[in-house]
């Protein structure tokens, strides 16, 4: 799927010639412009049966964590970034590490044995299967995430859906099950000097139906639909010490952005636009190469969200990353990260003409261990794009651009309590992306609250309420509006 829309915008002039190139592009079956949205009545039954799984866990976790001595991990490590292997600063610091003796590796060798186990790999245990997964490096985890956006002003509704919104642009007003995910991964072991690893990232729920790539379960109907949102095998070559190749060949989750698809992966649970305007997935193969606390990465794939290739062209993905080498805790205090991948996107029967190109960077920095800020952003640029106007001009092919930039800030209180800001501004020059030519605002700010922390089965719930307000410089998408508020509520359970 190509986010949002990679046809025309439905202006009157050409709205019949935009409908037919929704039916043959994928990416418009998912979100367009809020007047155009069909969208289908939401059932309560996943949702109301999920709470219902919840407050039997919450009932029952703190006697079962007097039974289990074992604490699972943290929220961090029981849900790992999706479709990133260790990073290089993970990989710097255990080349770097010296050597224990052996007083202190038999420490560590009892500190291994002695690690919680996540509440899946429990389970797993419990079925006899654990010892055999651990032989083979098999690992196992999952989250699921149900949510309620309501809409306090603005020109949406139930059935109209939000306008410029991502996961909750569909069916606001309505409780939802999100995301349901059980991933199972092998990791290569970077100590080697030769390795393989996979992973296999299916989820099913109200979001799978925006995050389909064209050609792979693409053509659901249900408010709640499955996909493979990335499954990929990688070869690990040790070249050096601190150095090694890494090859990924498959679907794997978009190099843009800061912001991701697994939900408890980020501070909040609204996405911003540049993520909801930006590439999904990708299919195909990347290398990516390390060397000390930097990274190169060069690949092609068939394009934004395309699993199946709707041209004869293919995308080229290249860009760097580079960890400070001081640390911040048990982190880098420093991350940059920059970002390319250009080629054609639009349905055509050759690769010459509409290209598109996309440049991201995104910093992060640890002001203090408990202090965090991420600025993330990118310009993107497409040319010969038909059917553009603008301030009432004849529709005709044009270059087009859309770029944004946020800045987010977190602060983590203690092991219960964080809090996250997020300023977004968003531009569309002839409204491709958005369907509405301008500049777009959001304001965003969330809590996320950890009831259980040292709970070995509760740890992993998440709560994160929002408030969230977007508004525009000439007042669309919002009409008389001029402006939408939003509150979120968001529930998450790690496994």
């Amino acid at each position: 799927m190509t986010k949002y829309r990679d046809c025309l915008p439905a202006t009157p002039a050409n709205r019949s010639t935009a409908a037919r190139e929704r039916d043959r592009c994928g990416s418009c079956r998912r979100i367009g412009r809020v007047s155009r949205l069909r969208i289908f009545v939401m059932g309560g039954s996943y949702s109301g049966l999920l709470l219902v799984a919840m407050a039997g866990l919450v009932a029952a976790g703190p006697a079962l964590g007097e039974q289990l001595t074992t604490r699972p991990a943290s929220l961090e490590n029981q849900v790992e970034p999706a479709g990133s292997p260790p990073s290089a600063q993970e990989r710097v610091a255990e080349a770097e590490a010296v050597q224990p003796t052996d007083e202190a590796a038999s420490e560590t060798e009892a500190a291994a044995e002695s690690e919680p186990r996540k509440p899946l790999m429990r389970f797993f245990d419990a079925a006899g299967l654990g010892e055999g997964m651990d032989a083979i490096g098999l690992n196992a985890f999952g989250w699921v995430e149900t949510s309620f956006t309501g809409i306090l002003t603005g020109p949406g509704g139930s059935r109209a859906g939000l306008p410029l919104r991502v996961y909750e642009s569909r069916k606001p007003d309505n409780l939802k099950m999100n995301q349901l995910a059980i991933i199972l991964e092998r990791s290569y072991d970077k100590d080697k000097d030769v390795d393989l690893g996979f992973r296999v990232d299916p989820i099913f729920g109200a979001d799978s139906r925006l995050n389909a790539s064209v050609g792979l379960l693409d053509h659901e109907t249900h408010t709640h639909s499955f996909d493979l949102a990335q499954f990929y095998t990688q070869l690990w070559i040790k070249t050096a010490e601190n150095q090694g190749l890494e090859v990924t060949f498959g679907k794997w989750y978009t190099t843009i952005g800061a912001e991701v698809i697994p939900s408890p992966l980020n501070w909040l649970p609204t996405r911003s636009m540049l993520f909801g305007y930006g590439p999904f997935t990708h299919t195909g193969v990347l290398g990516r190469y390390y060397i000390d606390n930097w990274n190169f990465h060069f690949g092609a794939s068939r394009g934004w969200d395309q699993f199946k290739d709707n041209n004869h062209g293919a995308s080229w993905h290249a860009g760097f990353g580079v960890d400070s080498k001081q640390q911040c805790g048990d982190e880098p205090r420093s991350r940059f990260g920059f970002n390319y991948i250009g080629g054609p996107e639009e349905i055509t029967k050759d690769y010459g003409g509409q290209n598109r190109h996309i440049w991201n960077a995104v910093w992060t920095y640890k002001w203090t261990q408990k202090l965090t800020q991420v600025i993330d952003s990118y310009y993107a640029w497409e040319d010969d794009v038909p059917g553009l106007s603008k301030n009432g001009s004849r529709p005709r092919r044009r270059d087009n651009s859309w770029y944004g930039i946020s800045y987010m800030l977190n602060y983590q209180f203690n092991d219960y309590l964080n809090t996250t800001g997020r300023i977004e501004w968003f531009g569309d020059n002839y409204g491709q992306r958005t369907g509405y030519p301008g500049n777009f605002y959001s304001l965003t700010a969330g809590l996320g609250y950890t009831p259980f922390p040292k709970d070995p089965w509760l740890s992993g719930l998440l709560i994160r309420p929002e408030l969230r307000w977007d508004f525009s410089d000439n007042n669309a998408p919002f009409v008389d509006e001029g402006q939408q508020l939003t509150a979120t509520l968001s529930v998450v359970y790690s496994f």
